[in-house]
């Protein structure tokens, strides 16, 4: 039987928002109360109360969007490896020439150690996920392969006989992408003792040992 229009009740407006757009509000405003505790005193040490006075709510608010603390912790994560990814392959499309390896490895490698900058975001990808529980651990795992899986499909891009499939190609690939995790993190745990460039630039060598072994496979 068909409800009558004037007997449905419209979605309530609270100063000229919807529900679900306060509530998507009130989710930012945890992310971000997250990301400066989690970046900052560590996820370790951060209570509700504390959390709670970050994000400028109470903690009815946070258990209408999370479960839990590491569910907030994994959210941030998300949000802070996002918009990394994001920004390195806006780097690469950049590029003018597709097949300049140098130029795109370049290009990507400036683009994630500018969010390594970030002491912040870099304690939160690189320190305060490591061993908090297998669900996150799954996660971290998650967005490297996202950066080997993208490398790969690079190299085969400009060398179309590299095989990503075989197992030595998926091991170098694996290789290079920890040598760029492992750089970030040294680089951060040193308060950024050498200069981007210079970490960049060792970096590359890495990469070039990549490109030898794509070459030969022509």
């Amino acid at each position: 039987m068909d409800v009558p229009a004037k007997e449905i009740a419209p979605s309530r407006l609270y100063g000229g928002e919807a529900p679900d757009v306060r509530q998507a509000r009130r989710r930012a405003a945890f992310i971000a109360a997250g990301l400066t505790l989690f970046g900052t005193v560590g996820y370790r040490k951060t209570n509700m109360r504390s959390l709670c006075k970050a994000a400028g709510l109470t903690d009815r608010y946070f258990y209408e969007s999370f479960v839990d603390m590491e569910d907030l912790l994994e959210a941030v994560y998300d949000e802070r490896i996002g918009q990394m990814q994001l920004h390195v392959l806006a780097a690469i499309n950049a590029v003018d020439e597709k097949s300049d390896w140098d130029a795109m490895v370049t290009a990507a490698l400036n683009a994630l150690f500018k969010f390594v900058e970030d002491p912040v975001t870099a304690r939160v990808v690189w320190l305060e996920v490591l061993g908090v529980s297998p669900r996150i651990d799954q996660r971290y795992a998650a967005s490297l392969q996202f950066f080997v899986t993208f490398l790969q499909q690079l190299t085969q891009h400009n060398f179309p006989r590299w095989i990503p499939d075989d197992t030595r190609a998926n091991l170098v690939s694996r290789a290079v992408i920890s040598a760029v995790s492992g750089s970030a993190m040294n680089w951060l745990l040193s308060h950024y003792r050498e200069p981007r460039d210079e970490v960049i630039a060792a970096l590359k060598i890495v990469f070039n040992g990549l490109l030898l072994q794509a070459k030969l496979s022509r």
